[in-house]
């Protein structure tokens, strides 16, 4: 039988609006599920089946959240870092003897032992699915806050700082939602 991964990925770390959101996924190594990959490069229709399967499939999964008043107050690193450290932490809590696989170069040493692969979301397929279970996550969330700011085209940037959603920024100025220290929010707040 393959052994258990508990794989772990976020998104949203370069977005001005909006959380950090951190997904982690159990998974055999030899993973079932076709058609796992880097969450970026799969089409949108695709990935929101994917996230289906993998809910469906997977023995176990975690989603976490950090919003934007808790990024506004501590930061974005220290918001990336306990989400992904909570969602591990619950599917550890199901399945203890797994092997934890984080995507990325940097360790959270209140995890105990576990590796850091950077990239991992396109070679190990429990991070894969866990890439796609938090992006698909947070798009939809994102996605729901454009008919309250439609002139943000949240629909389409998911809050990442497109051209038009900088422009909008400086038309319509910021919104409850962005994050107050990203440099091209600062900046409007600061009138710099």
């Amino acid at each position: 039988m393959a052994r258990l991964v508990i794989g772990a990925d976020e998104v949203g770390l370069g977005a001005v609006l909006g959380p950090v959101v951190a997904a982690a996924v159990v998974l055999p190594s030899k993973s079932p599920i076709e058609g796992l990959g880097d969450s970026k490069k799969i089409a949108h229709n695709r990935r929101v089946q994917l996230a289906r399967t993998i809910m469906t499939e997977a023995p176990f999964w975690a989603i976490t959240l950090s919003g934007v008043p808790l990024i506004n107050k501590h930061g974005i690193a220290r918001c990336h870092r306990d989400c992904m450290r909570v969602a591990v932490l619950v599917c550890r809590e199901e399945y203890p003897e797994a092997e934890i696989i984080l995507d990325g170069d940097r360790p959270i040493h209140e995890l105990g032992h576990h590796r850091c692969i950077v990239k991992a979301d396109t070679k190990i397929a429990a991070v894969s699915a866990a890439s796609i279970i938090a992006k698909v996550h947070r798009d939809e969330l994102v996605v729901r806050l454009a008919s309250k700011y439609p002139r943000y085209d949240l629909e389409n940037n998911k809050g990442y700082g497109t051209a038009k959603h900088l422009k909008a920024l400086k038309e319509h100025g910021v919104t409850k939602h962005h994050r107050k220290d990203y440099a091209p929010v600062r900046r409007l707040i600061e009138g710099i």
